[in-house]
């Protein structure tokens, strides 16, 4: 542990460079520790009384420094990155794909780059494979956590969907699907990363497949989370070698 726990309810506020700290929100009273994955979302205790005051609110998947915090849609982008392999796609072809304009996809990759889930231009912005598991299993459902919502129609996620299905019964319950009304599936709602997502994977199995264990990387249930955990790692190790 690189600091000892402790219960704080901590304002926190995002220090711009060559800017007064502005307040950005208020987090629910949490343990507080600078190796947790809390940290990796760039938050930090403003002037909290027996804490230090961090040298450095930022990091690099927030990166708020520049004022460049990674948004869920740059997490889309960089899954789509991650399903294409080592086939390099134009922003015209992705911003179809994804169902979104080039100016946005643009701007996607250029968070993913400054928070370092991305390789630079150099490297045509490659995936940081290493960066990305990390935040994907540590960060990623602090930064963006689950939503349910009521019985919908929509498409399968999480572990309802390839390729977790094979590996977790569903059970009787409901299972978690994507609001969407030309899907098959009748289950609970389940809060994409981006809206898009139901259209764009019904487009590409292999970039469903990664939104799917993302989804279950997100949840809160320990067996669906560690199972996805295992897949990811497993698909990851395979594109860093590739690589």
């Amino acid at each position: 542990m690189a600091g000892p726990l402790a219960e704080l309810a901590a304002q926190c506020w995002v220090v711009e460079r060559n800017a007064r700290p502005r307040r950005i929100g208020r987090l629910p009273r949490a343990v507080w520790d600078w190796s947790s994955p809390r940290a990796h979302l760039g938050l930090a205790p403003f002037a909290a009384p027996g804490f230090p005051r961090s040298k450095s609110c930022g990091s690099r998947f927030a990166n708020v420094e520049w004022g460049m915090a990674l948004k869920p849609q740059d997490v889309f982008v960089v899954l789509k990155f991650l399903a294409a392999g080592s086939r390099r796609l134009p922003y015209a072809e992705l911003a179809r794909d994804l169902a979104m304009s080039a100016s946005e996809v643009h701007a996607c990759v250029k968070r993913a780059h400054a928070s370092g889930l991305l390789h630079g231009p150099a490297l045509d912005h490659r995936p940081n494979i290493s960066a990305i598991e990390e935040f994907l299993v540590h960060g990623l459902r602090y930064a963006f956590p689950a939503e349910r919502g009521t019985l919908t129609r929509g498409v399968a996620t999480s572990y309802a969907a390839d390729p977790l299905r094979h590996l977790i019964a569903a059970g009787d319950e409901p299972v978690p699907v994507w609001p969407y009304e030309e899907g098959t599936q009748r289950g609970i709602a389940f809060a994409p990363l981006y809206k898009t997502a139901p259209l764009a994977a019904l487009r590409d199995p292999a970039f469903h497949e990664y939104l799917a264990l993302v989804d279950a990387l997100r949840d809160t249930r320990a067996r669906e989370r560690k199972c996805a955990q295992t897949e990811l790692h497993r698909r990851l190790t395979a594109a860093y070698a590739a690589h």
